[in-house]
């Protein structure tokens, strides 16, 4: 449960946040149980007030759901599940602490006790928003995109104005392959937030990947781009476009720009490309990372042959431990393309590899680097 949440929580119980620090304890130790800090210190803080005789009631339930969030940042199932089932038996009338312990139930592999929870909630504060979007984000996680996605149809109903939930029903619809529910979505998404560079650019996903309409994919990614010129996915898709457009110089422009810009700024908040970085710096001795980055942004662009010339030079010079990169990211490349995998795919790279050689009509020899 995030602060806000809790937030919330608190605005329900019978003493708000500024009583609680008047009547309980005017020092530091309610601050940390209920604020900002680290799992230990906020455990620390709420043990005390917990055991402390003159907490009253309603004071209680919040420190125990404190307690209970910060022993679940650190995976203290035990402790966790122990607070919450006595703070949702003091306050049963409380949805967030049904919510609450739904999220420890879900964590600990207890999906059917994790579902009863979210009835539970749901039957107290039925048009709850914040717990119909929770719920279908552990149905996320789980990948029962069906039944997210009706939970966040359900939510954008309440709310007409959440990004949270029509994103929801857009990622719901794509993990179930609806991809021209997805289309629509997006269409009405990018009318209503046209400033939003994500809804725009991934509008123009759909429209290249499913749809197969480049020249309305080119002026989604240029509407992106228009927003944020230097975004890494724009250049990529800039590329990619223009490529399948038969606008050859202008499409390897971006790939080229996407390239630089990827060996120089060595990561960025993505954990995949995070991980691309990780991959190139670990091989800085052995090759030019250009070259690399150019085999993969062709790749990620769906440009095999362009891919397998910069992999060639980046052989060439020196990069004996290409295959090993190819293994792990060009297999992703074959599965994905331009979007994020789906949990279940991508994870064969050895096949993946082989497949991708096979399109290219390269034989590497692994043992040969």
């Amino acid at each position: 449960m995030t602060i806000r949440r809790l937030g919330r929580l608190l605005s329900v119980v019978a003493i708000g946040l500024v009583g609680v620090s008047f009547y309980i304890k005017p020092d530091t130790t309610v601050l940390t149980c209920i604020s900002h800090g680290a799992p230990s210190e906020i455990i620390t803080a709420c043990t005390t007030l917990i055991e402390n005789p003159d907490t009253k009631s309603d004071d209680l339930t919040v420190f125990l759901d404190k307690r209970a969030w910060a022993a679940r940042r650190i995976d203290d199932y035990e402790l966790a599940m122990a607070d919450i089932t006595r703070a949702v038996g003091l306050r049963p009338d409380i949805p967030l602490l049904w919510v609450a312990k739904a999220f420890i139930n879900n964590a600990q592999g207890a999906l059917d006790a994790a579902d009863a929870d979210f009835e539970q909630a749901l039957a107290l504060e039925p048009e709850n928003l914040f717990t119909i979007m929770d719920r279908a984000v552990i149905l996320t996680g789980r990948g029962a995109y069906a039944a997210a996605l009706r939970d966040y149809q359900r939510a954008s109903e309440i709310d007409p104005n959440s990004k949270r939930a029509v994103n929801g029903i857009i990622r719901s619809a794509r993990g179930m392959k609806l991809y021209d529910l997805a289309l629509g979505w997006l269409i009405k998404a990018v009318q209503q937030w046209p400033d939003d560079a994500d809804f725009m650019r991934a509008l123009g996903e759909i429209q290249y990947l499913y749809a197969e309409d480049y020249q309305a994919a080119l002026e989604s990614f240029e509407a992106a781009a228009a927003l944020e010129p230097e975004h890494e996915l724009n250049l990529i898709f800039l590329g990619a476009t223009n490529l399948k457009l038969g606008r050859i110089d202008l499409g390897k422009s971006y790939i080229e720009r996407h390239a630089k810009q990827m060996a120089q700024k060595g990561k960025d908040g993505s954990l995949y490309w995070r991980a691309i970085a990780l991959a190139a710096n670990l091989t800085r001795i052995a090759g030019n990372n250009e070259f690399y980055f150019r085999g993969v942004s062709y790749a990620l662009a769906d440009q095999p042959e362009f891919a397998r010339i910069e992999f060639d030079n980046y052989l060439e010079s020196g990069g004996r431990n290409a295959m090993l990169i190819m293994r792990s990211l060009l297999g992703k490349y074959l599965t994905c393309t331009l979007t994020e995998c789906e949990r279940s795919e991508g994870k064969d790279y050895e096949q993946a590899l082989t497949r991708y050689l096979e399109a290219t009509g390269r034989v590497f020899s692994l043992e040969s680097y």
